[in-house]
């Protein structure tokens, strides 16, 4: 292919976007000649992973799942238009779950719109299976406003499988905007249409199998009824040749992210791994598996609906005092006793926070032994990897050393920052139905410690609420339980409360 620039350019520069704002850009493509292709494509895609292992040598043991949070897609210039590809999804796939995967936006005049509708199983390596097609009047199920049911037939003969579809009719400038200045014949695929139908495919049912081993990885095609479509026969294939004779061209996108999308996280877990990332992508769709893409990398900021409660405004004390013992010399031998008292009381003048935030810790430590003691306070994050293993990392925020028969007053005003950690995810992004299949779920907890030897702990269970406002949210024995909550941030102190931290609430304009 002669193609001499291909990239995504974000309207917003910094790629930072809000939970339920809309993903702006277009897909330049220069060619040095006119270009033959199947189409050019961008989709938007958020992924959460998982990842752990267990053993080692001929025991070890991975364990991993991914779970698609986004599938957004535009072919923005080609013939036929196509859903995502559900893997293994088997004989009764259903789409939906993941907000976009089902949908395909296709451009009309607003007259007539038939539409050849194929379910097709995905192979690599070798030409996809047809499992079923059927021709469906888009423009008229669009105008009714229903759900429709359809039976497949192959080679002409109907049979028991069924696809499931609706549809809308829509402004083409609804669903990609109008390119300006030099760019201003860019939209082709839109090009003289004034309306796009947004065909929803729900689900198939009673699919046949295509493969041998594996279960069908499905995907619904769709493409305008050929001139020499005979019903009682099998269906032409879409025309696979579209030619792009325009030599510059700048294709617009905008894609939706759902209100409550997990925001971008890259969660520290040694060697396993644990992450949640959005990307846009955009292809020229080719005979070769060497396609010309770009990937372009975005982050995703999560919202909340609701304000902190009035308990949270309230302190929280948190403190813990114990005996350390140490060995002494007595009667000539070593012998093991007490060595005084460690014991601390604490004080947050609230319960939530935002990243970013001082935590205004007040109160004393205090050191009888004959030691020096070490106070420290740390943010612990604790993440569940696919449902079972667990893993946590330790950050030190504040340090201080007491001197033996020595106390130390915390200073309100010292500087003691909560970091800017990723909120929360514990797994609510389709509600309890499916919740707890999420493959990485991850909470905080401030944890201060007092070490003279032996050490003394003061823990509490705390949250760092991953919205600008938010309720209260379950704490880490709840999550391990997989019992769903809300998209949020948590924190301990080790004692028995619990603390809120909020992201700095920005308008959608602050973040670029």
């Amino acid at each position: 292919m002669s193609i001499k620039k291909f990239e995504i350019v974000l309207d917003r520069k910094d790629g930072v976007f809000w939970a339920g704002e809309t993903v702006r850009g277009k897909v330049i493509l220069d060619t040095e000649d006119d270009l033959q292709t199947r189409g050019v494509r961008v989709r938007l895609t958020g992924l959460a992973h998982g990842q752990y292992t267990r053993g080692s040598g001929d025991d070890e043991r991975n364990t991993r799942r991914t779970q698609v949070l986004e599938d957004h897609r535009h072919t923005v210039f080609g013939n036929y238009f196509t859903t995502a590809v559900l893997p293994e999804a088997g004989a009764d796939p259903t789409f939906g779950r993941a907000p976009g995967d089902g949908t395909m936006y296709i451009p009309f005049d607003g007259s007539k719109l038939e539409l050849v509708l194929r379910v097709m199983d995905q192979d690599f390596g070798t030409r996809d299976d047809l499992l079923g097609e059927v021709l469906l009047d888009a423009s008229t199920l669009a105008r009714s406003g229903a759900t429709q049911s359809l039976r497949l037939q192959s080679q002409g003969v109907p049979g028991d499988a069924q696809i499931t579809v609706s549809a809308v009719i829509l402004p083409a400038n609804h669903i990609l905007p109008e390119a300006s200045g030099e760019d201003k014949s860019a939209s082709l695929v839109v090009a003289d249409h004034a309306f796009v139908c947004a065909l929803v495919v729900h689900k198939a049912t009673g699919l046949r199998s295509g493969d041998w081993l594996d279960g069908n990885d499905v995907y619904v095609q769709a493409y305008r009824r050929p001139r020499n479509l005979n019903t009682r026969e099998a269906f032409p294939s879409p025309d696979a040749k579209a030619i792009l004779r325009t030599r510059h061209v700048a294709f617009p996108f905008a894609f939706p992210l759902s209100v409550d999308a997990p925001g971008t996280a890259e969660l520290s877990a040694g060697r396993h791994t644990a992450f949640i990332r959005y990307y846009l992508y955009a292809n020229v769709d080719g005979p070769s598996w060497q396609d010309p893409s770009v990937k372009v990398p975005i982050t995703v900021v999560p919202i909340r609906s609701m304000a902190p409660t009035t308990p949270l405004f309230s302190p929280l004390v948190v403190g813990a005092n114990g005996d350390v013992y140490g060995y002494v010399l007595c009667c000539g031998s070593m012998q093991l006793g007490a060595d005084g008292e460690l014991e601390f009381s604490c004080k947050l003048a609230k319960q939530f926070f935002c990243p970013g935030e001082r935590l205004s810790l007040s109160g004393q430590a205090g050191n009888s032994t004959s030691h020096d003691a070490t106070f420290r306070v740390d943010l612990v994050c604790h993440i569940l990897l696919c449902q079972h293993a667990h893993r946590q990392t330790v950050v030190t925020l504040f340090e201080v050393d007491v001197k033996a028969d020595e106390k130390y007053t915390f200073d309100p005003e010292s500087e003691v920052y909560l970091p800017a950690v990723p909120p929360s995810f514990f797994g609510s992004q389709w509600g309890s139905e499916i919740g707890c299949q999420d493959p990485v779920k991850w909470t905080y907890s401030l944890a201060l410690s007092f070490e003279a030897g032996s050490r003394i702990r003061g823990t509490t269970d705390a949250q760092v609420k991953g919205g600008g406002e938010s309720p209260r949210l379950p704490g880490w024995s709840e999550i391990r339980n997989h019992s769903p909550g809300i998209l949020s941030t948590v924190f301990s102190c080790n004692c028995t409360a619990g603390v809120s931290v909020e992201p700095v609430h920005l308008r959608p304009a602050q973040l670029g």
